[in-house]
């Protein structure tokens, strides 16, 4: 298995069990730790991680 698949399994389980226990994580706190795992191990470059996809914003008629 490869390190970006291990990090998702990782944060779909925090998310789940998130409030169990003494430590009350936000979804937020744990996507944000499964991105910066994801970066600092190189396995996406920064570049692409802060890059924006084109989403037309006004609706089609």
């Amino acid at each position: 298995m490869n390190i970006p698949i291990i990090v998702l399994i990782i944060v779909f389980i925090l998310i789940a069990v998130r409030q169990i226990g003494n430590v009350k994580l936000k979804i937020w706190q744990i996507m944000l730790g499964g991105a910066i795992s994801v970066i600092l191990t190189d396995n996406i470059s920064f570049e692409k991680a802060i890059k924006t996809p084109k989403i037309a914003l006004e609706p089609e008629n």
